[in-house]
């Protein structure tokens, strides 16, 4: 059944909101997106990079036109960050403060948008201004949009870019039959966003929607204004396709590989209630649940509220889909984030107008707000909590031990205080994986440089990963390299593609028949609790050993055990 709105502009008003009982001002939003921009930037110079972070960075060194799984947005933005303030922690990470305020105001000027045309006044209306100062608090409390305006990954670029189409596209509606410069613009912000992330192509099938079930705006499928969207977005995929191209189209095997697509799909509700349940971690269970509660106060008033048809449209398509994925196989949390962009607007407008005029609600929303807020922050500095609550975590340890004899109960409450005693337990701390790398490089280096004085010859670093490779890579003290072109760190010799590292120069490719490496001696790493060196190792090289295990801690926890073996006389394999 197709709705037609009267105007964007001027739709039908609602029964008038009561007065504001929290009236904010834009001028202190803007101040607080400032500091908190600040505070991030102050962090990301003073933390380790993440393994993807690290990963990423090796590709801004090698700009190509595309990459196993990515599209070179993210290569792009750190080569700039680097460009600007060298190869370090700030250099890398420096965009994505501002691609999160970037984020921030687009969100802004369009939930205020919205929230005008749905009261039928473009020139001002307070409600509007609240709902949309409130619609930016509530995105930078989610805990998973406070993390991606701390690290540079390709979600800031992703987020930020189906932002801007959003409010771009808006924008040319609202101009709508006219032709207007936000139709190609709509669509170099999709295309940049697939440049960034591939899943950004769904905001295109989120247009074609939109149009196609809107009477008043199917005529646009046929104007100039759309072509030229599409024209520009497709123009902007050219540079992964030529890429694809070129390496046999792996990365479509890639993404099926990432989505389970590669194997029959099954029915497991194991998984599905997996990825419902990370998505209560990742945007906070009382967050997550209140947009739910959002979408289900809206189901009447989509049937004849463009505004909310509008906000629906790009954000259902994309959460439903992994929805349905999941039921095979749960993905990455994060992947649904763009979807909740509209629906965050849509929520927060929801919400703004319930909580003037029950206190139930409005407690509701503050709790969740105030405890979104906590976890986003506990997240990034999680070990720093557990060191400053020591002392009193302390007394746990006088407690009396667990007997037998005591009931169960009392033996698990013990139990469980006594753990509150112990060291940091890294291995539960998604933060654990921003820390301890500049010891492992350390530590490597310093292996390495006694190995070799012991062999009286240079030895080459071979890591089990892709993300402990990129790790020494940067934090090395020497970053040495073999030959031109080549990484500092090798991967093991594979004859499957799975990440970058084998389309960049190999220790078991390079030379052909006479390949430069045979016989030599290499260090392998890894920081996996393994018994031994991989087959690809032990088959190819005449000899292994393990010569050194390192313990790398933090405020007394376990962040990982680094193995380091000796891998000597590299047989080529025929």
């Amino acid at each position: 059944m197709s709705i037609e709105p009267t105007s964007v502009q001027h739709l039908e008003r609602e029964m008038p909101t009561p007065p504001p009982r929290w009236k904010l001002r834009p001028a202190w939003l803007f101040v607080f997106l400032a500091v908190v921009t600040v505070l991030r930037w102050i962090y990301t110079g003073a933390v380790e990079l993440s393994p993807d972070e690290a990963y990423y960075q090796m590709w801004s060194q090698r700009l190509d036109l595309a990459y196993i799984s990515k599209g070179p947005g993210v290569a792009l933005a750190i080569r700039l960050g680097t460009a600007l303030f060298g190869v370090n922690e700030f250099g890398v990470r420096f965009l994505s403060p501002l691609l999160a305020l970037g984020t921030s105001l687009v969100m802004f000027f369009l939930a205020r948008r919205i929230e005008q045309s749905r009261a039928g006044d473009v020139a001002g209306d307070s409600t509007a201004e609240q709902v949309a100062i409130w619609t930016v608090i509530a995105m930078n409390a989610i805990p998973i949009f406070q993390v991606g305006g701390l690290v540079m990954t390709i979600d800031p670029l992703s987020i930020f870019f189906w932002a801007a189409g959003l409010w771009t596209f808006w924008l040319a509606l609202e101009r709508s039959p006219s032709f207007s410069a936000y139709w190609p613009l709509t669509g170099l912000c999709i295309g940049l966003g697939f440049l960034s992330k591939y899943t950004n192509a769904m905001q295109l099938l989120s247009v074609v929607l939109l149009l196609t079930t809107t009477r008043k705006y199917r005529g646009e499928l046929r104007r100039p204004g759309f072509w030229s969207l599409l024209v520009v977005s497709l123009l902007c995929a050219l540079p992964p396709v030529l890429w694809n191209q070129r390496h046999d189209w792996t990365t479509i095997t890639q993404l099926k590989v990432r989505g389970h697509l590669h194997e029959p799909f099954g029915f497991h509700p194991l998984e599905w209630f997996s990825f419902f349940g990370a998505q209560l971690g990742v945007y906070s269970p009382f967050i997550f649940v209140g947009m739910l509660m959002a979408l289900w106060w809206s189901r009447k008033e989509a049937r004849s509220s463009f505004q909310t048809q509008y906000l629906l449209w790009f954000g259902l398509p994309l959460l439903a889909m992994y929805a349905v994925l999941a039921i095979n196989k749960a993905g990455q949390p994060n992947w649904t984030a763009p979807a909740f962009l509209s629906l965050g607007i849509l929520a927060a407008a929801s919400w703004y107008k319930a909580a003037q005029v029950d206190r139930q609600r409005r407690t509701f929303a503050i709790v969740a707000l105030v405890i979104g807020t906590f976890m986003g922050l506990g997240i990034t500095k999680m070990d720093a909590t557990w060191k400053v609550t020591a002392p009193a975590r302390q007394l746990l340890s006088y407690l009396p031990t667990p007997e037998p004899t005591q009931p169960k109960w009392l033996r698990d409450t013990l139990s469980g205080s006594h753990k509150f005693a112990e060291p940091y337990p890294y291995k539960f701390d998604p933060s654990g994986r921003l820390h301890g790398w500049s010891a492992v490089g350390r530590a490597v280096d310093q292996s390495r440089h006694d190995f070799e004085q012991q062999l009286g010859q240079k030895v080459f670093l071979i890591a089990n990963s892709y993300s402990t490779a990129a790790e020494l890579a940067f934090y090395l003290p020497e970053k040495r390299v073999e030959y031109p072109g080549h990484p500092p760190v090798y991967l093991p010799e594979t004859p499957v593609f799975e990440n970058q590292f084998a389309f960049w120069p190999r220790y078991d490719t390079t030379g052909g028949d006479q390949n430069l490496f045979a016989g030599r001696t290499a260090l392998f790493v890894t920081d996996r609790p393994d018994d031994g060196a991989p087959a690809s190792l032990t088959d190819n090289f005449a000899e292994t050993e393990r010569i050194a295990v390192y313990e790398i801690r933090q405020n007394g926890g376990l962040l990982r055990t680094i193995h380091v073996f000796a891998c000597r006389g590299y047989r080529v394999q025929p």
